[in-house]
């Protein structure tokens, strides 16, 4: 997995936008790099969270994409022009918003949700090699 952090962006300041703990963010002010710090995470946890995390920002941006691109489909039905151009403008910037947080992260570009979804499980068998076994009730 590519985690990438921007040149002006420091992990830390990425995982405190991110909400992630503090214990998390003291552990990567060690770290020049993302992928210095992916590849040395002790903590599956961890892991796991960033993935899901970085998801969401992005899948967040995916759906007022989503929903700005749909209100310019209304506004052109209602003829209504000027409206229609203002929210495709806000509809691509959202896009490119979208794009740049799945490339800031995990260098997404070409891969699909299943290779996303495969990752997250690869780091759950590297981590969690066993699976927990439920208490068993007397």
């Amino acid at each position: 997995m590519t985690v990438k952090v921007g040149a002006k962006l420091k992990l830390s300041k990425v995982l405190l936008r991110l909400g992630a703990c503090q214990e998390a963010r003291e552990w990567a002010e060690d770290f020049s790099d993302g992928q210095a710090a992916w590849d040395a995470c002790p903590r599956g946890d961890w892991m796991l969270w960033l993935l899901a995390a970085a998801a969401a920002e992005a899948a967040a941006a995916e759906a007022a994409e989503a929903a700005a691109a749909a209100e310019a489909a209304a506004a052109r039905r209602n003829g209504e022009a000027k409206r229609a151009e203002k929210l495709e403008a806000k509809a691509r910037e959202l896009r490119a918003e979208a794009d740049r947080l799945w490339d800031d992260y995990w260098n997404r570009r070409g891969k699909t949700v299943n290779e996303v979804r495969a990752r997250w499980a690869d780091v759950v068998r590297e981590h969690y090699p066993k699976a927990p076994t439920a208490p068993v009730e007397a």
